[in-house]
């Protein structure tokens, strides 16, 4: 009787902590997921639950981008990384002035291998970020920023002044 109760009462519970993550935790999960493919599991799967927005839009392609390193078949490597490159780009057109969005994008195609092809705005979304980093509210977001600038030698020693 007591294992009837624990999965009529346990076991539901269990994809809802998951549904329940907000996108405060999704940021704040953002950079942990490179590294841990539960991180960036659990955090993919809470996004899948939550309402359509720009912002959710790309932090659910930047997850399914980053699941692909986790992944060991090159064929679900591929597929993953497709399907986190369209959902971003929709997120860039549903939100072409959100500098969160640009910012996400711009990590991705930053840490991307080279011949999946996916760099072409680059140069245009960090500007967008150098110019937008002074009006920067949220001091995580900045924070990734300044990470981002000081690890990837897409920013010259000037533009990372600039994001101090």
């Amino acid at each position: 009787m007591k294992m009837i109760l624990f999965y009529l009462f346990f076991i539901p519970c269990i994809p809802l902590a998951a549904k329940s993550m907000d996108i405060h935790q999704v940021r704040e999960n953002y950079p942990l997921a490179v590294d841990n493919k539960k991180i960036c599991k659990t955090t993919l799967n809470a996004l899948i639950h939550m309402p359509q927005s720009a912002i959710v839009m790309v932090y659910l392609g930047a997850y399914q981008a980053m699941l692909a390193k986790h992944l060991f078949n090159p064929i679900e490597k591929l597929n993953s990384f497709s399907k986190g490159k369209k959902n971003i780009e929709k997120a860039v057109t549903m939100a072409p002035n959100s500098l969160e969005v640009r910012f996400i994008r711009l990590s991705i195609q930053a840490n991307s291998p080279r011949i999946l092809n996916y760099r072409s705005a680059i140069e245009v979304d960090k500007n967008y970020v150098i110019k937008g980093f002074s009006s920067i509210e949220n001091n995580h977001l900045k924070t990734l920023v300044q990470e981002l600038s000081k690890s990837s030698t897409l920013f010259t020693p000037d533009e990372k002044k600039q994001l101090k």
